[in-house]
């Protein structure tokens, strides 16, 4: 085991670390989320083109919604949120050590939680999936296509929620572009597991959709190891513990008031999907497919500069410069209204031509364009 690195104390008098500047950050990790939204937008075409937007589609994307949900409350969205300002402000205050000794606390319980939920997923796949898609009860045998995805599903959360980690510390460390652009080995692992359904189908004996679902899982343990490395260049050493840390208590505080925006946003979407589910084959898919292409500008635009003024804000706000954190929110807002709103027109008036220039190949056909 490798000894824990020291970090030198910052010399007395010195100037504060600055934040991470946000107008670059953004484009940093805009940059690196123009690139995996490329590589997501190849994998919906491949997606699409072998396996359309039939019974077999709709099971796919219901059986990931079920840890998709789990993702959102405890990984990319509510515990990062939280994570990031609260290790950014252990760090500034009690130095680098502390902030990885806060780290492997979170991670320690996070490792126990996310392996209860893995097996209750695994155990509870079928209830789990009529709660996200009630309407496959009247087809029995697409509710049990549906609840084998999910089984192969259930260990997604864990790989996928230490990245989201793992990404935060980079961030405040100024570090955007592999965090933003790890997410991206998801999409190749699906564009493989797309391709080798065949294969797949033909050693296992089992439907060619199961290998794209078990290539799904996978990458989220290799978007956690492709990040490790520049972690650990850093200082930081992967020893989860189950300890209580004086920080711990305030982490799920905070995740309680953070978690209200995600479980609202993840409602509209249960609904969405559980209304879908009850008309018949394709619309599960069509709705994945629209929210896919809106999610394109909301993502290289919005989510490239969420993450580099959280990380901005975050040092600011420990730093107790709160004249600073404003500049950096209004410049924020700034960046994002410019871009997003001609955006959203662009995609309301190019709608049929954007679906059908992106999807209408293969096994997807110019009626699933229009629906």
């Amino acid at each position: 085991m490798d000894p824990e690195i020291p970090q030198p104390a910052p010399p007395p008098g010195g100037p504060p670390q600055r934040p991470p500047n946000v107008g670059r950050g953004a484009l940093i990790a805009g940059a690196a989320h123009m690139l995996a939204r490329a590589s997501g937008l190849i994998r919906d075409i491949v997606f699409t083109a072998i396996f359309g937007a039939g019974a077999m589609a709709d099971a796919y994307f219901a059986a990931f919604r079920v840890p998709h949900l789990f993702r959102e409350l405890l990984a990319e969205g509510t515990l990062s949120n939280v994570f990031i300002p609260l290790f950014a402000e252990v760090e500034e205050g009690e130095g680098r050590r502390a902030a990885w000794a806060l780290a492997n606390a979170i991670l320690g319980c996070l490792l126990v939680l996310l392996g209860l939920l893995t097996i209750g997923i695994f155990l509870l796949a079928e209830p789990f999936v009529l709660l996200v898609a009630s309407g496959y009860a009247d087809d029995p045998d697409k509710l049990a296509l549906t609840a084998w995805l999910t089984r192969l599903f259930s260990p997604f959360l864990v790989g996928i929620s230490i990245a989201a980690l793992f990404g935060g510390m980079l961030n405040v460390r100024g570090k955007f572009f592999l965090p933003t652009l790890a997410p991206a080995l998801l999409n190749v692992f699906i564009i493989a597991g797309c391709l080798m359904g065949e294969q797949w189908s033909a050693l296992t004996g089992t439907p060619a959709i199961g290998a794209v679902a078990l290539a799904a899982t996978l990458s989220g343990l290799f978007t956690a190891a492709v990040q490790y490395p520049a972690l650990r260049k850093t200082g930081f050493r992967f020893r989860p513990v189950l300890r209580r840390h004086p920080a711990l208590g305030r982490v799920a505080k905070f995740v309680g008031a953070a978690m209200v925006g995600i479980v609202v946003v993840q409602f509209n979407l249960l609904v969405e999907t559980q209304m879908a589910s009850t008309m018949g084959d394709g619309p599960v898919t069509y709705l994945m497919m629209g929210f896919r292409l809106v999610q394109l500008p909301m993502s290289v635009v919005s989510g490239s500069v969420a993450v580099a003024s959280l990380a901005a804000l975050s040092v600011s706000v420990a730093r107790s410069d709160m004249k600073e954190a404003q500049g950096i929110l209004s410049r924020a807002m700034e960046m994002n209204d410019l871009l997003v709103l001609p955006a959203a027109v662009g995609l309301f008036l190019l709608a049929d031509p954007l679906v059908a220039l992106c999807f209408e190949r293969g096994a997807f056909t110019a009626v699933d364009t229009a629906m």
